[in-house]
């Protein structure tokens, strides 16, 4: 048995029947889920924040699922008249966390500043630098004069 170990040819093709094994069998039982599709929505138009999606906006489109987060839209009645809260654009993979319904949209909209009422407004105003604002010493019930220009 000694003498068989030591020979050439025998450790040649023992080496060449394991790669066969490894390159026929074992390789693409790992490599079959990689190559696994499956359908997932996406829009075929870009959306802007506030949009409610229909399905005229949505399009099927095939995928390979290795590496597919859980959280992507793969049935179009997932997100049909659901609003999108930022801008989507077409082709992208859709999250679900990129859709509300409709009545949590509007409590956010009522919470942002958004639905101000008339003779209110929202101002931003920016600088450059914080040291070349106000530096912090605004402080709420301030009274500051704002000029148009």
């Amino acid at each position: 048995m000694l003498k068989l170990l030591k020979n050439r040819i025998f450790i040649s093709a023992a080496c060449l029947v394991m790669a066969a094994v490894l390159a026929f069998v074992l390789l693409p039982r790992l490599y079959e889920t990689r190559s696994a599709t499956t359908e997932i929505v996406r829009l075929n138009q870009t959306v802007e924040r506030g949009t409610v999606i229909d399905d005229t906006m949505l399009t099927v489109s095939e995928v390979g699922s290795y590496g597919l987060a859980d959280d992507v839209v793969t049935k179009a009645d997932q997100i049909i008249g659901q609003v999108a809260v930022s801008t989507v654009y077409a082709g992208e993979y859709l999250w679900r966390d990129r859709f509300v319904a409709i009545e949590e949209y509007e409590l956010e909209i009522a919470g942002s500043g958004a639905a101000l009422g008339d003779g209110q407004y929202l101002l931003t105003v920016s600088f450059p630098t914080t040291s070349s604002g106000v530096a912090a010493v605004l402080r709420d019930g301030d009274v500051v004069d704002v000029y148009e220009y």
